[in-house]
């Protein structure tokens, strides 16, 4: 019909969905990077006290490495997705 415009393809429809699911993950990575070293640093501060507090300050860290890594352009997503025509 002329004057509507057409539907979105699935395969838009999908690509659509993995990007915004891309962008949420980025961002939650960006936050917990911000966040997670209020949760590290005062163990790391006063040193482990035993193995298995050593074992979860490295997985905190180590998780905080993967968050940085992430959602290091997450500013930049946001950024360019205002920019964009819908």
């Amino acid at each position: 019909m002329p004057g509507t415009e057409p539907s979105a393809s699935f395969s838009d429809v999908v690509l659509t969905t993995i990007r915004r699911f891309a962008v949420f993950v980025r961002g939650l990575a960006f936050w917990t990077a911000v966040v997670l070293p209020v949760l590290y640093l005062p163990p790391l501060l006063a040193g482990p006290a035993s193995t298995t507090e050593l074992t979860v300050l490295s997985a905190l860290i180590g998780v905080h490495v993967a968050a940085i890594i992430v959602g290091h352009n997450y500013r930049e997503i946001q950024e360019n997705a205002g920019s964009r025509p819908r």
